[in-house]
């Protein structure tokens, strides 16, 4: 994703604060596909019976999985090395 260090400027101590008591999260990058940010902010939950079970993630993960496969399927990248 941005491969940079979240809250760099905190301390793990000051982290826990912010993400368990202040419950702030952390900005998820733009252009993140919509269904993967849906995913990522339903495990935020701070009500633990309202985040998706692990089965439930699991399950979304794979329907990614499977769109992602068909696309490129239907649309190979030009100039990939099996294009030969």
């Amino acid at each position: 994703m941005t491969e940079s260090v979240p809250w760099s400027h905190l301390n793990s101590l000051q982290v826990v604060g912010v993400v368990g008591f202040m419950d702030r999260r952390l900005d998820l990058p733009e252009g993140l596909d919509p269904r993967v940010a849906s995913i990522i902010c339903d495990c935020w939950e701070s009500d633990p019976g309202r985040r998706p079970t692990f089965q439930q993630i699991v399950g979304k993960m794979a329907e990614l999985t499977t769109a992602a496969a068909h696309r490129r399927w239907e649309h190979p990248t030009r100039g990939s090395p099996s294009d030969g």
